[in-house]
């Protein structure tokens, strides 16, 4: 932290610590909304962080320095690693969201009033972003229980937001259908509420948000006709937000993701979808145009470049089959963005490693079998390095590159043990996007089992046969 308050534009914090640093966390808070000033917020936190440590005081034996450090660390976590507006730092986000974490434990033992609480709450909000951006499952699991244990002595508004949160911990580490009820519990609160002069701005934007959620957990079990239906709500929601206040970060960030889910509804490449490429491409490059506004809006923000990277990706991979020259364009500008960003942002890293195994596909359509094999080669490597690291991949993707790519050089014994190994890291219990997922590997499984292993041929099968 040395050094932040001497960054161009922030001044040292002076005048009695209290009212130095809420001072500090009003003019944060405030530039939070306008795109463009994500660097601007990380550096007021760090200067009021770095003032706080100063004190040299010891925060289990003063609540009040406890309170002050989690509402620094909480802010300059968000404005590093924060799924919205941040600079895209995850592994120091990651650091302060942990120390934030065991502040707000010293600070719910002081049993605090309830205006401290809902400021509580709002923190470990905070918290859950950057945990489900770094898929830290224990950690937000137990930010979501906290939101829960606080909102039933706090609004209404916080109430629906642990219930959204709870569904969206569910949808990302359980299944659609164990988030559907968490998510419905919100809507059933914030859509009176969003209707209410009072409670405006906040509960529409929560209702915005706890929509996109929705959607994403009727996608995932299969009801397309509920998911477009919500996902349909976040768009004309946001666009009516975005005329009220043209220059709100959140309202945009909710349709660009709103024009990104629907395109994975309609023929996205990560999961189980309508197979109607068009519809998805048109949805993707919406969010590409908008994605290219956060960047030209801040061209150092490595979170907006990760946007436009995501774009890029998702489009490039759904029409990899049938425009698979354009695709590769497509996924290298995305790789390219990608490796623009901080060494040290875990969202970056995921990008190299799409780039590397979802090109493998177009590369072979195009018989460009050797970059193919050396994609291949780089993804295993960089998916070694991020296990290291404890980031997450998607080992079946390589895998699946990697069958592909045996297959295609004549290696069918190699292709059917990749295939195998990808067979065994599928949930027996998975929801229905899995279930699909699985009946495709089957049957790439008899192919690649073709002559060489009659045994596997029957077990792919029959299993195939048997898989709802």
């Amino acid at each position: 932290m040395a050094g932040a308050a001497s960054e161009p534009g922030v001044a040292p914090l002076q005048g009695a610590p209290q009212q130095a640093v809420e001072g500090v966390f009003e003019v944060h808070d405030e530039l939070e909304a306008v795109p463009g000033l994500a660097k601007v917020r990380e550096r007021i936190g760090a200067t009021a962080v770095e003032y706080l440590e100063s004190l040299e005081h010891d925060y289990v034996r003063d609540p009040e320095l406890a309170w002050e450090l989690l509402n620094a660390y909480v802010r300059l976590g968000r404005s590093r690693a924060g799924v919205g507006s941040s600079i895209g730092e995850t592994r120091s986000g990651l650091q302060l969201a942990a120390k934030t974490l065991e502040l707000g434990s010293v600070v719910e033992s002081g049993e605090p009033g309830v205006e401290r609480l809902d400021r509580l709450f709002v923190a470990y909000e905070g918290l859950a972003s950057i945990f489900f951006e770094t898929q830290r499952a224990k950690e937000h699991l137990e930010t979501v229980e906290r939101m829960a244990r606080l909102a039933p002595r706090l609004s209404l508004l916080r109430q629906a937001q642990a219930y959204a949160e709870l569904g969206t911990y569910h949808h990302h580490y359980s299944s659609g259908e164990r988030a559907l009820p968490d998510f419905a519990r919100a809507l059933k609160i914030l859509r009176p509420l969003s209707l209410d002069p009072s409670a405006q701005p906040a509960a529409g934007l929560a209702l915005v948000s706890t929509l996109a959620g929705f959607g994403r957990a009727h996608t995932r079990i299969g009801n397309f006709k509920e998911a477009i239906a919500a996902l349909d709500e976040v768009v004309q929601l946001s666009e009516r937000n975005l005329a009220a206040h043209p220059q709100n970060a959140r309202s945009s960030r909710h349709l660009y993701w709103g024009h990104v889910l629907l395109g994975d509804v309609w023929g996205g490449p990560n999961r189980f979808n309508l197979g109607r490429i068009p519809e998805a491409v048109h949805h993707y490059q919406a969010a590409r145009r908008i994605a290219e506004g956060f960047v030209a809006a801040d061209p150092n923000n490595d979170m907006a470049k990760l946007d436009l990277a995501r774009a890029c990706d998702r489009e490039g991979a759904a029409i990899g089959d049938v425009r698979p020259a354009e695709a590769l364009e497509l996924l290298e500008h995305a790789r390219t963005l990608g490796l623009q960003t901080s060494i040290r942002n875990y969202s970056g890293l995921g990008v190299r490693f799409s780039y590397f195994t979802r090109s493998v596909a177009p590369l072979l359509l195009l018989e460009r079998s050797d970059q193919a094999r050396v994609n291949i080669a780089e993804a295993r490597k960089l998916f070694e390095k991020m296990k290291k690291d404890g980031v997450y991949g998607d080992e079946t993707e390589l895998l699946k590159a990697e069958a592909m790519g045996f297959y295609k050089s004549g290696q069918p014994r190699e292709a059917l043990l990749a295939a195998k190994r990808h067979l065994a890291l599928l949930k027996e219990d998975c929801d229905l996007p899995g279930k699909f997922e699985m009946v495709d590997l089957l049957e790439r499984i008899r192919m690649y089992a073709a002559g060489i292993d009659p045994e596997a041929g029957v077990m792919a099968s029959s299993e195939r046969a048997v898989t709802p």
